[in-house]
């Protein structure tokens, strides 16, 4: 490039490169908007997001300024990537979401994301069943062990009725 003054490169550089992507920025809310967990696991589905996020911070950036009169947007901002998360959770971890959305102060998502995972380790383990309320969990354990069942022997105590 030929030009009379350094200036002049670096304006003509700025013109021609430093513009907002503005399809990108379209595309990545796109996907945000419509991404869901599906069949991943909390870890995975959050990480897709994540990174949907932060190339989102990249190309439209929020401003960094810490005044008093930014705070409510911030909070905003804070506020719409929980809803964005949750809503995109699988419909087995509504308890967990109406938990989440019921709480008198606004978890972040890393909050909300923790809950989520600890939830998922407990099913892994088997401690929680999902798409139940623990009340009726509780209420289906205590109508398992009333009275005895034929054909059952304890490999423990070798008593009939039970395991």
């Amino acid at each position: 490039m030929y030009a009379s003054s350094a200036k002049k490169v670096w304006d003509e550089f700025k013109e021609r490169f430093d513009k907002d992507n503005l399809t990108r920025i379209y595309q990545l809310w796109a996907e945000i908007a419509s991404i869901k967990q599906g069949t991943e696991s909390v870890t995975s589905y959050f990480s897709k997001m994540k990174d949907l996020w932060d190339e989102l911070d990249i190309l439209a950036p929020l401003p960094s300024c810490d005044f008093e009169e930014s705070r409510p947007y911030m909070e905003h901002l804070v506020r719409q990537k929980l809803m964005q998360f949750l809503m995109g959770l699988k419909e087995s971890y509504s308890q967990v979401r109406s938990n989440i959305l019921q709480r008198r102060t606004v978890l972040s998502v890393n909050q909300a994301y923790a809950v989520a995972v600890q939830e998922e380790s407990q099913r892994t383990l088997g401690v929680v069943e999902s798409n139940k309320e623990p009340l009726t969990m509780l209420a289906r354990k205590g109508q398992m062990f009333k009275g005895k069942k034929p054909g059952l022997i304890c490999e423990h105590c070798g008593y009939k009725g039970h395991l």
